[in-house]
């Protein structure tokens, strides 16, 4: 039986459109994740994070949203807000790497404030109709960080640990440190998913052999490249791989005209899914996609791209 699957939270892409549009034609992943939910400066939230969460935006999937919090009252109000959309699961998100989170002393900021991180945990575990998993990096400036951290998140009923194997130094390049892991893994007494740099099946099967007593494992960017990933890891195969992108792209193009206003706001978001997605497309048709000016000429121009890049696969 292959690890769990879950789907990474990544802004700006895996928004509940995206989401519900993936498992409709795709599937095969056990747990998607929001991207994080955070306060304003006024402890309001965004009515596009109310959006993305809403039940009924989410229909058909397994959703967890994730909060970013940086103190024990922040995460008081976030969490109050995922309970009262019915949820039954948070994930708290201590591994974002970009400056202003980590100046802001959330995400992977919160690697270099332990009593912080306890603060914030004590009032989630406190909530009993919570099941609690926090998403982390393996330190902030060395990869053995979180080796000396670990005893802190032990001291708490966590669902799982789920270890971006990268520092925060590193952002998202670099390669992972795997062996860092291993030190995690042969040693935590929590429930531990890997995530990182899993954009194929042979990567997929490589840390499922490594690994093989791991509660999951998340990919992100993987997926956005390649949304057949997740089932072949699976041991599922299609034969046409063309009219399922294309059948996934009309269904993104179709909600995001719903909610959005004028031709270019839909081709602005619809191009944001080509940051990834078939990395291998010839770069003449990927630069037709991104420069279409209209919404007739873009769809043509995919079209065209997906037909071809398959006929050649």
């Amino acid at each position: 039986m292959p690890h769990q699957i879950q789907f990474a939270p990544l802004q700006g892409y895996t928004d509940a459109i995206y989401r519900n549009a993936f498992n409709t034609i795709f599937g095969s992943v056990e747990t998607y994740y929001s991207p994080f939910l955070r306060l304003e400066n006024d402890h309001s939230f965004r009515n596009k994070d109310l959006y993305d969460i809403n039940p009924a935006n989410n229909t058909g999937l397994n959703l967890v949203p994730q909060i970013l919090p940086k103190n024990a009252k922040e995460t008081a109000i976030l969490t109050d807000l995922v309970v009262k959309n019915g949820y039954r699961a948070v994930d708290i998100n201590m591994g974002c790497p970009f400056a202003m989170v980590v100046k802001s002393g959330r995400g992977s900021g919160l690697l270099v404030q332990p009593e912080e991180i306890k603060a914030i945990l004590t009032e989630a575990c406190n909530r009993t109709d919570l099941t609690v998993s926090v998403k982390i990096r393996l330190g902030h400036d060395t990869p053995d960080e979180l080796l000396q951290l670990l005893p802190v998140f032990e001291q708490y009923p966590l669902g799982r640990l789920t270890v971006h194997a990268r520092t925060t130094k590193q952002q998202y390049i670099g390669q992972c440190h795997t062996g860092h892991f291993a030190q995690i893994y042969q040693v935590a007494k929590l429930p531990l998913v890997y995530n990182g740099d899993i954009n194929s099946l042979q990567d997929f099967e490589a840390i499922s052999a490594q690994f093989p007593k791991l509660a999951g494992v998340m990919m992100g960017r993987g997926l956005l490249m390649n949304p057949f990933l997740a089932a072949e890891c699976h041991g599922l195969t299609f034969e046409d791989k063309a009219s399922m992108i294309l059948n996934f792209h009309d269904q993104l193009a179709e909600k995001y005209s719903r909610k959005l206003c004028g031709e270019a706001q839909i081709l602005a978001k619809l191009k944001t899914i080509w940051d990834y997605l078939l990395p291998d497309i010839e770069k003449k048709r990927r630069k037709a996609i991104v420069k279409s000016r209209t919404y007739n000429s873009y769809n043509t121009a995919v079209s065209e791209s997906v037909k071809s890049y398959f006929a050649n696969e």
